[in-house]
């Protein structure tokens, strides 16, 4: 069954799938906040909500603001450090427990990927794992978002109030809530009302529409998802 709950409710706590398959979890650190070097125990996206922070993934530091990410790859020592935000920074850290990632940190801003127009407009970020994918998804009046994957899944209001509907029942998610899918099951994401933007993340099991994004960005906008590729 569908579990809602709003992120501000676990600071720093870890949110399993069903299938602990993946981990969703999302923290709150204050200016001066310094974590220490960690291996990451499965392939990871962080993004960013609000603030500023520095990431450093092995030898290499990353400055992500708000709209930003980037992927850790599994086993890679990484750390967190805030000293330039003058609100708190929020960020969310999504983890495939049963999965890894090559040893490449792609990173950039939602924001600044070009959207492409279904029946709402997405863009990807994450999707070089092909073991977690990420869609960033900006509703307008009317827009649906049908995801068939049936995989296991997270759905984050991340602006404006959601629906989810799912065997045969509707979920209100409230703006800064996520709802919890377990797989087997295709779901669809309408805004209640006006434009929405959520956060819907799940197993790429048919890359069918990663392909066609990917292509769209070359074709269409010149752009190489392997742009911005640094090894760790």
């Amino acid at each position: 069954m569908a579990r809602i709950f709003s992120i501000d409710e676990f600071n720093g706590g870890l949110t399993l799938s069903k299938r602990k398959n993946y981990a969703f979890t999302c923290v709150t650190f204050k200016n001066g906040t310094r974590t220490q070097l960690k291996a990451a125990e499965g392939a990871k996206i962080i993004y960013v909500l609000s603030g500023e922070l520095d990431l450093k993934v092995e030898h290499n530091l990353f400055r992500l603001k708000a709209g930003h990410w980037a992927n850790i790859p599994k086993g890679k020592n990484y750390g967190v450090n805030v000293y330039r935000s003058f609100e708190p920074c929020k960020f969310i850290i999504l983890t495939c427990l049963q999965g890894a990632i090559d040893n490449h940190v792609i990173y950039g801003d939602v924001n600044a990927l070009p959207l492409k127009r279904s029946t709402a407009s997405f863009s990807l970020f994450g999707q070089e794992s092909e073991v977690m994918q990420a869609k960033h998804i900006e509703f307008r009046e009317g827009d649906t978002w049908v995801d068939k994957s049936k995989s296991e899944a997270f759905v984050y209001a991340e602006k404006g109030n959601l629906k989810v509907n799912f065997m045969y029942k509707g979920f209100d998610i409230p703006e800064g809530s996520v709802v919890f899918i377990p797989g087997h099951f295709k779901f669809t994401v309408i805004p209640e009302s006006g434009e929405a933007t959520a956060l819907v993340v799940t197993s790429p099991v048919d890359m069918a529409k990663t392909k066609e994004y990917v292509n769209w960005l070359k074709d269409e906008h010149g752009l190489l998802w392997e742009e911005g590729a640094i090894e760790v």
